[in-house]
């Protein structure tokens, strides 16, 4: 089956919760913690999403202190048992916990797939809600760097379920600082 490239035209000011498995792609020891938020944040305006970013981690393959990922603005959640994915379950119920949010949102993934995590994935596009997955190439924990650019980050980035996120060329009822 052959890779979807069409693309898809965004212009969002709502927020945008990434939610990260650890166990899937944890952050290489040699990584810049200091460019990852700014990287994805960077990255989301580039695609068009304007709003404010939060980042949860989630899973025990953590090379990092915890405070060190707090002040990289990377909250980390460690109520994760050992095996039987429970990691993948954690995070599935913290992102079926942010529907009941009374704000519009998009959400990102970064995990691989997980038949329970893209049953909800599934369920949340059809109810129009904005998913985004953001693959990092390869074995994270195997790398130097992860994302060391913004375009690190879009090019790993695609809509769930197919196409590329792109910037709705200058849509003047959004106004981002970064993109002027």
């Amino acid at each position: 089956m052959g890779e979807d490239l069409s693309t898809i035209e965004f212009s969002s000011k709502d927020e945008t919760v990434v939610f990260w498995n650890l166990e899937d792609y944890p952050i290489p020891r040699g990584a810049s913690l200091d460019l990852i938020y700014p990287n994805i944040e960077s990255a989301l305006h580039k695609m068009g999403f304007h709003g404010h970013l939060s980042i949860m981690a989630f899973g025990d393959k953590l090379y990092h202190d915890i405070d060190a990922l707090s002040m990289a603005n990377i909250a980390y959640d460690p109520e994760v048992s050992p095996g039987d994915d429970s990691c993948v379950w954690r995070m599935t119920a913290e992102i079926v916990s942010f529907l009941a949010v009374s704000f519009p949102m998009n959400y990102m993934v970064v995990a691989k797939q997980h038949p329970e995590l893209y049953r909800v994935l599934h369920c949340l596009k059809s109810r129009n809600q904005i998913v985004l997955l953001l693959e990092p190439p390869g074995d994270t924990a195997q790398q130097d760097t992860l994302f060391p650019c913004v375009d690190s980050v879009v090019d790993c980035t695609n809509v769930f379920g197919g196409g590329k996120p792109i910037h709705a060329l200058r849509d003047n009822r959004v106004y981002c600082y970064l993109c002027g």
